[in-house]
C-alpha cells in the first residue's frame, strides 16, 4: 500500500516528500507522508489521485482538508498524508514536531 500512495502523489509531482515510520508510536496507523503542492490547485490534484487510487484499490479513505487545498489530510487505514502548500506546510512545521520520529527514505521505501 505505502508503495502505491506514493507512486500515486509522485505521479502528480508532489514535492519535498518526507515518510515517516509511525508503527512503533500509534497503533491506528503505520506510516505518516507529508508532502507539498506548489500551489492549492497542485495540493487538489494530488488529494484527487490518492481518492482515485482508494477507490480503485477499495482502501477505506477520508479527507479533511479539501475546500481550501492549503492543508488536506487524507486518511488511508494504515497510511495518513499530509498535503500541503509551502507556506501552511512552513507554519504548522510538522517536521519539528515529529523530530524523533524515524524517517524512511523514499528509494528505500520502493524496494520493500
Amino acid at each position: 500500500m505505502l508503495n502505491n500512495v506514493l507512486q500515486a502523489i509522485e505521479d502528480v509531482q508532489a514535492v519535498d516528500i518526507l515518510i515517516y515510520d509511525m508503527q512503533t508510536l500509534s497503533p491506528f496507523y503505520e506510516y505518516s507522508i507529508v508532502c507539498s503542492g506548489r500551489s492549492d490547485r497542485q495540493t487538489k490534484a494530488i488529494v484527487e489521485r490518492l481518492v482515485e487510487l482508494a477507490q480503485q484499490e477499495t482502501y477505506p479513505y477520508r479527507v479533511e482538508g479539501a475546500d481550501t487545498g492549503r492543508w488536506i489530510l487524507v486518511d488511508l487505514g494504515q497510511v495518513i498524508v499530509n498535503v500541503f502548500v509551502p507556506e501552511e506546510r512552513e507554519y504548522f512545521n510538522l517536521e519539528k514536531l515529529w523530530l524523533g520520529v524515524p524517517q524512511l527514505l523514499l528509494d528505500d521505501v520502493r524496494n520493500i
